[in-house]
């Protein structure tokens, strides 16, 4: 399938055309660019497919290197050459078949946060981030996590029990909290205690997710709508 936009990389900044093939790496799906000349890996999948001590290398090694990488809108790539070069793991591209195989060590998890999701409505937005207030619509694609400092951030959020992942913007605070910046801090969600900020009781959320976001995770359309759904996710801060 040939496309020139993708989840976690952007083919924009090229004028060919490129192959977008899925790859189940640790049980998460991810997508790779390829073109016919090379494969990029954006920074967000090969700090999921490399050992850390790897992607450290390879962060040092951009700093004297500068055909090995590209920076674009905030997000970094890496050539699989210069991958391969740094780490153990070899990537063959079959344009035929279009299927990757990667061989070598490779991290056995998925390092996200792991958290109970639940949803939240389409309602009008007054977080103050960069789209200001706005109304939220049935089919907006965002999640709000308790601390303002992700707005416009986007998240890799993958969910087990279906084995898919999307990746949203961030465009609300919540669920429940506003001062509650667990990710940065590596502590569990304030909400987990069962009471917020404000004295209410929680349901022990982390993250709200919008309805057609459950849907790109696997849910029935109808149960996605349903408003009552939560369920554990795991996730990942991309920017």
């Amino acid at each position: 399938m040939f496309k020139n936009i993708i989840i976690l990389m952007m083919c924009l900044i090229y004028t060919v055309d490129c192959n977008v093939l899925t790859l189940y790496m640790a049980k998460v799906p991810v997508d790779v660019f390829i073109t016919k000349t090379n494969s990029y890996y954006a920074s967000s999948l090969a700090q999921i497919l490399m050992p850390s001590s790897d992607y450290s290398k390879l962060l040092k090694y951009c700093s004297y290197d500068k055909k090995s990488y590209i920076v674009n809108k905030n997000q970094l790539f890496f050539t699989a050459n210069l991958i391969q070069k740094i780490s153990n793991i070899k990537v063959q591209a079959n344009f035929t078949n279009m299927t990757i195989k990667v061989n070598g060590p490779v991290k056995q998890y998925f390092e996200g946060i792991k958290v109970k999701a639940t949803s939240f409505e389409p309602q009008i937005i007054a977080s103050k981030g960069k789209r200001k207030d706005f109304t939220m619509n049935d089919w907006d694609m965002g999640i709000a996590l308790p601390s303002r400092k992700y707005l416009g951030k986007k998240v890799l959020i993958y969910y087990a029990k279906t084995n898919k992942s999307v990746v949203a913007n961030v465009i609300d605070v919540g669920p429940w909290n506003t001062k509650d910046d667990y990710i940065n801090k590596g502590t569990r969600p304030a909400a987990e205690s069962g009471i917020d900020e404000r004295g209410r009781k929680t349901n022990g959320a982390g993250i709200d997710l919008s309805y057609p976001v459950w849907v790109e995770l696997g849910i029935d359309f109808k149960k996605a709508y349903s408003g009552k759904l939560s369920s554990e996710v795991q996730f990942m801060v991309l920017n």
